[in-house]
């Protein structure tokens, strides 16, 4: 069994007072502390560190709030790829909207019907013709839709001068 460095100082340190008035050759000899363990820790909380930094900050979802009868907006995405997460909440609690994709340059419309609760909508992408991606619901009534997104670039462009 390993025992980490800062127990087995411990335990030289009882066994030491464990020893006192006896032969110096019982006394476990002193020994330095290992440099590798002090570069794992450094490396691995650099790395920690490091990590947090390069993390990528969660938004707050946005929330959209929809009179009766009334089409709105919900997202606007450009050069962008990933998931849509929605919740809906209306003001009778059938938590009901019909939703749509309108894809940009080509102006293509991807019907979603109506959408319940809680759900995920991949975002539509180069493959479907879309460079930018809207969506737009329609509510019956009084309805708040919280947003969430989980996206990144879908593709970069570098020019050089």
């Amino acid at each position: 069994m390993k025992i980490p460095v800062f127990m087995w100082r411990q335990i030289q340190i009882g066994w030491r007072e464990h020893c006192v008035g006896r032969p110096a050759k019982d006394v476990l000899p002193r020994k330095r502390a290992r440099p590798n363990a002090l570069r794992l820790t450094t490396m691995m909380c650099a790395l920690s560190v490091w990590g947090l930094l390069d993390a990528v900050p969660q938004s707050q979802p946005l929330e959209v709030k929809v009179a009766a009868g009334q089409t709105v907006d919900l997202w606007l995405g450009v050069n962008v790829t990933g998931t849509l997460h929605y919740a809906i909440r209306t003001k009778d609690g059938t938590n009901k909207m019909r939703m749509w994709w309108i894809m940009e340059p080509l102006g293509n419309v991807r019907q979603l019907g109506t959408l319940s609760k809680n759900g995920s909508l991949p975002i539509p992408g180069k493959l479907n013709g879309s460079v930018s991606a809207k969506l737009r619901g329609k509510a019956d009534v009084d309805t708040i839709v919280y947003i969430g997104e989980n996206v990144r670039v879908d593709t970069s462009v570098t020019f050089k001068w």
